[in-house]
């Protein structure tokens, strides 16, 4: 008799990793913003209160603000390469057409998160300049 579906290591690991995604997902989330909100405030505190340059130092705060809300917006399209390969096989086969559009996605994400986070920085280094 053949074998149809995947192995019972293949669905302990797939539980495995379901399992896992909701907490690392939340401590990634977690750091993020607090990195994020740290960030912020020393620049709103260190160069707008103490530095006397409020308007800069808020505009600055809040740019940081983005970056880390584009940054999690951003890792949420990076998925690991095991999640891709198990979205694109089902208990008939396998799709390579999910699996290319997900590494895709998973590349344009990379560069958005560069550019993204290029960008914003720019912006706050050109109002602290200013």
């Amino acid at each position: 008799m053949i074998p149809f579906g995947p192995s019972p290591a293949d669905q302990e690991w797939t539980q495995a990793f379901i399992a896992s995604i909701g907490p690392d997902s939340m401590k990634k989330r977690a750091l993020i913003v607090g990195f994020s909100f740290g960030a912020a405030l020393i620049v709103l505190f260190g160069y707008g209160v103490v530095g006397g340059y409020i308007d800069q130092a808020v505009n600055a705060s809040a740019l940081i603000l983005d970056i880390g809300g584009a940054v999690i917006l951003v890792t949420g399209l990076l998925m690991p390469r095991e999640l891709i390969a198990a979205m694109s096989v089902s208990p008939l086969g396998g799709n390579e057409a999910i699996a290319k559009y997900w590494e895709a996605t998973r590349a344009d994400a990379k560069v958005a998160l560069v550019l993204l986070v290029l960008g914003f920085a720019g912006q706050i280094l050109a109002d602290v300049m200013s």
